[in-house]
């Protein structure tokens, strides 16, 4: 038996295993696409919003379309349980939430429905977002660039069934108590916000302001810029760098061989900007040749909601490549220092730039001509060393609280994701 399904093997008395081709049947969203969307009008779900917009179960829905397109949507109904057919990761893919609204509603391109009367939905849901569905889900994940999972597949997945007087219960039990974790994460999410708030005041005035708070200031010519100090230019990353910006290896992250070039996707980076060590990929040396990293060599997410996220490159981590979703930026090391840059990707003048370029068709996108286009202030180099070093002097004390705070989210979130498994799995007696 697969170490997804081993939960099987100890269920309590009186609890069943389940497929769900067997509770009702699955329909497909259709017809609304992200231009859709209005202020007002007729309640309405894309794919994105399963995400983005709500956890398990919601009474409304957040967005609106108008009467006319919804007539060529797929209307979803109180009960439904709506999951994501299209995502980043496999990990991610098919996550679920159960619409409990009352006022009829519809659901755009890659919204899964799954409509049945057999289950409680919440408990129903609980289930299907539990770590035994989403290890099955991932199993049936299909891509690796954008991944697709499909009704056919998520037919065959099983789970534990009790009574449903057991059901609801359980399912009321995990309200309460993930509620409470959730209130925790979110505390410790407001405090963790304020303290990036302070550090990105503190690297947004260094970097486009400078050190010295007497020095002479001229207009940089940029509204969202405003007054650099007068000694200092404004370039384009294009002209920073000793080679074009460049697009990754368009090639499946399957392999697991430590001898070859890790295989770096955004996915591998962790907010503090190291590589994580789970989801290590390998490419074969001759296919990863023309991808190589280098000391220094700073990469963009280019699409999807990690959209314009930073990445530098460090020798440390081994030999590496990059994955196509990615641009790699290759800097002039006699103009520009990568740790300068690295540092300027993190300040409302670059986020700016940013959001005003993506184009947002499905999936956001930012190419690597826009890339080039974002334009920094540039001291001297060594000016540029000296603004590194005081940031990462004042900063660092912030740094160890977010630290502090990130790795209190992560237990809380690894302690309900826990629950919620022991609870719906039968290894938890809920009274």
């Amino acid at each position: 038996m697969s170490a997804e399904l081993r939960w099987m093997n100890d269920l309590p008395n009186g609890w069943g295993v389940r497929r769900l081709a067997y509770l009702g049947e699955f329909l497909k969203g259709r017809g609304i696409a992200r231009e859709n969307i209005t202020d007002d009008g007729v309640p309405a779900i894309l794919y994105g919003d399963i995400y983005t917009q709500y956890d398990v179960k919601t009474d409304r829905l957040v967005k609106f379309t108008t009467a006319e397109v919804a007539e060529g949507s797929e209307p979803i109904q109180y009960g439904d349980l709506l999951l994501t057919g299209s995502g980043e990761t496999k990990e991610d893919i098919g996550k679920c939430v159960a619409y409990l609204g009352k006022e009829r509603a519809y659901a755009g391109g890659d919204v899964i429905i799954l409509r049945q009367d057999q289950v409680d939905s919440l408990f129903l849901s609980y289930v299907l977002n539990s770590a035994p569905s989403v290890a099955q889900k991932t199993q049936m994940g299909k891509g690796e660039i954008i991944v697709h999972i499909y009704s056919s597949d998520l037919r065959n997945l099983v789970f534990a069934l009790p009574p449903l007087t057991t059901q609801r219960r359980i399912a009321s039990y995990l309200n309460e108590e993930t509620a409470r974790i959730d209130a925790l994460v979110k505390a410790k999410q407001e405090m963790l916000a304020l303290l990036e708030k302070k550090r990105a005041a503190l690297v947004s005035q260094a970097v486009t302001k400078g050190l010295d708070l007497k020095v002479q200031m001229k207009d940089s010519g940029i509204e969202w810029l405003g007054e650099i100090p007068e000694h200092w230019e404004v370039r384009r990353f294009k002209f920073l760098t000793t080679e074009r910006l460049m697009y990754g290896a368009n090639e499946a992250a399957e392999e697991i061989e430590p001898t070859w070039p890790r295989y770096v996707r955004i996915t591998d980076v962790t907010e503090q900007g190291t590589l994580r060590d789970e989801t290590f990929r390998s490419l074969a040396p001759e296919i990863a040749a023309p991808y190589l990293l280098q000391e220094g060599d700073i990469l963009f997410a280019r699409s999807g909601a990690t959209v314009g996220k930073s990445f530098r490159y460090q020798q440390q981590w081994g030999v590496a490549c990059f994955a196509g979703y990615l641009i790699r930026m290759r800097c002039d090391l006699e103009q520009v220092s990568p740790e300068y840059v690295e540092l300027f990707t993190t300040t409302p003048a670059y986020w700016a730039q940013v959001g005003a370029g993506t184009i947002q068709a499905t999936i956001p996108n930012f190419s690597a001509e826009k890339y080039g286009d974002v334009v920094m202030p540039l001291p001297s180099l060594k000016e540029q060393r000296a603004i590194v070093k005081r940031v990462a002097h004042e900063g660092e004390p912030l740094k160890r609280m977010e630290a502090a705070i990130t790795e209190s989210i992560g237990f809380l979130a690894r302690r309900r994701a826990a629950l919620i498994t022991a609870a719906v799995t039968g290894r938890m007696n809920i009274n």
